[in-house]
């Protein structure tokens, strides 16, 4: 079994081995496979992605090397003249349950178990066609990472945790730098706590970041100065060294109460 740990780390369990990027070809060709599981993957297409600029036959030789240490650490691949595959139950990711559709709940519980970025600090140079799909896979996993940490964050905040809906942005910020949702939580996170110099400052990176001309994008971020700058006084606010716990479902009351008003249903 080849197990795929990419959140915050960049490693290949195989039964009770442990495959890093130091084993550089190993490890790529076992990163391969295991994304790509299902697909018959011929042979002539490893041998470009990972051997370019060297004859047939001394890249088929490479080729069967990192088949056997493979497959003697453990790993099961059906092989044949032409083509191999790695069997989606031989194989598992710590990612695969982000890509596929989920509720919004589901969504809010995944984002506590996301530890960081996908590969992170992995930039192979065996093939720049090779460094172009690694990208591709890095690209498709933020993606679906940072759709949940919005969840998470969403969450958050719904019961006033800033300080949860901060991390989570924070994380967010680092995979999807220019993430609306994430960008404002962490400026009203730090207008909360205390420093509206630094909300503002962090609106204004971001604004700056995306342009002039996307106007319809920078709304909320110009909304949101503006209340800082007109509602929020340095020191008028307690910063808050410790998290606010406790009070969740008060919180979550209080919220949907709110929104219950701003759509014209009073209560009391």
């Amino acid at each position: 079994m080849l197990r795929l740990k990419s959140l915050g780390q960049t490693l290949i369990e195989v039964d009770d081995a442990r495959l890093t990027p130091a084993a550089e070809t190993v490890f790529a060709i076992a990163l391969y496979l295991i994304i790509e599981a299902g697909r018959p993957i011929g042979r002539d297409e490893l041998t470009r992605l990972f051997w370019p600029g060297v004859s047939e036959s001394q890249a088929q030789h490479g080729l069967r090397q990192v088949l056997y240490r493979l497959k003697t650490l453990g790993a099961t691949i059906t092989a044949n003249r032409s083509a191999l595959i790695l069997l989606p139950r031989d194989c598992s990711t710590d990612f695969g349950a982000l890509l596929a559709p989920q509720s919004p709940e589901s969504l809010e519980a995944l984002a506590s178990n996301v530890s960081g970025s996908f590969l992170p600090g992995y930039r192979p140079q065996l093939s720049d066609e090779f460094g172009s799909w690694v990208e591709r896979q890095r690209d498709i996993a933020h993606s679906a990472l940072a759709r949940v940490l919005v969840a998470g964050m969403q969450s958050k905040k719904r019961v006033s945790d800033w300080n949860g809906a901060e991390q989570f942005a924070s994380l967010c910020l680092t995979m999807d730098p220019l993430n609306e949702e994430a960008t404002l939580t962490v400026a009203e996170a730090a207008a909360l706590g205390g420093s509206k110099a630094k909300a503002l400052t962090i609106l204004n990176r971001y604004l700056d970041d995306i342009g002039e001309n996307a106007s319809e994008i920078k709304l909320p971020a110009v909304l949101l100065r503006r209340r800082i700058s007109e509602a929020y006084q340095n020191n008028i606010f307690p910063v808050r060294d410790a998290p606010f716990v406790g009070r969740e479902e008060e919180m979550a009351e209080l919220t949907r109460a709110l929104a219950r008003a701003q759509s014209g249903g009073g209560s009391a």
